[in-house]
């Protein structure tokens, strides 16, 4: 089921804001600078969640972070890109706090997102994330345009991956996201560009906020970077857009008090 979003206006600093445009890239691989030179490109802020393993090797990112230019940020992605559901609270202080101080004591800044490697979490994952002190995590739910109830549990508006009509709507069937799949059977004709594209129209127009994400190795193996800058380009360069990263969203976020019982419109 889809969990319980709120519908509330951003914070008086960006009063004059329609809508609030950030993205995020998993897993830390070395085509993840390619993707800052394209967002860049755009002037289009972007949260890179590195584990410091991956499939049992170093994430080139996790090697470079000196490296990354200053209008991206870096988030965790765990220790070992693991799935948290189930560990024990030793191995769960590894993965998501011990992964956080490597994090900074290489990068020299503060880590205040996570993503949980797979999308994958449980309530004991979700509360090792808060006791690290990360602002928020985020899913790999997609179709959402609001802000969470509970920043743990950040979901996304769309992945830059080219799913077929079928796997979409199948998988929110059985996830039982009953309006994602109503959303999906209104769009049934658009492609991924073309659901990004109107989910950003829906977060314009409702004060929203939009997140693309996904991983540029995926990317990279699929030949996706023209497809992606045409989304990129669509979504950029908006006067009444605010533009930031995922920390700086959370951030934003935690400013604004959530109203009691209030379940927000989804796409």
């Amino acid at each position: 089921m889809n969990p319980p979003y709120i519908h509330v206006p951003f914070p008086p600093t960006l009063a004059e804001k329609r809508a609030i445009v950030t993205t995020s890239w998993d897993d830390g691989q070395a085509t993840d600078f390619r993707m800052m030179e394209l967002l860049s490109s755009f002037g289009i802020r972007g949260t890179f969640f590195v584990p410091l393993r991956f499939k049992g090797r170093p994430a080139p990112l996790a090697e470079a972070l000196p490296e990354i230019p200053g209008d991206f940020e870096i988030g965790g992605h765990s220790a070992n890109h693991l799935d948290l559901r189930g560990l024990n609270a030793h191995c769960l202080r590894e993965e998501v706090e011990g992964s956080k101080a490597q994090l900074e004591a290489r990068g020299g800044a503060p880590v205040r997102v996570f993503s949980y490697p797979m999308g994958r979490h449980d309530a004991a994952a979700r509360r090792a994330v808060r006791k690290a002190g990360y602002l928020s995590a985020r899913i790999t739910e997609e179709y959402c345009v609001h802000q969470p109830a509970d920043p743990y549990q950040t979901p996304t508006t769309l992945s830059a991956y080219p799913l077929t009509r079928w796997r979409r709507l199948l998988r929110e069937f059985r996830a039982y996201r009953w309006m994602n799949v109503a959303f999906l059977a209104r769009n049934w004709n658009r492609t991924w560009r073309g659901l990004a594209v109107e989910l950003f129209a829906q977060a314009r127009r409702r004060g929203g906020i939009w997140h693309l994400w996904g991983h540029s190795w995926e990317i990279e193996r699929l030949g996706l970077w023209e497809q992606l800058g045409e989304v990129l380009r669509a979504v950029a360069h908006h006067g009444d857009v605010h533009y930031c990263t995922n920390g700086e969203l959370a951030e934003l976020l935690s400013a604004v008090p959530l109203p009691a019982g209030k379940t927000a419109l989804t796409p």
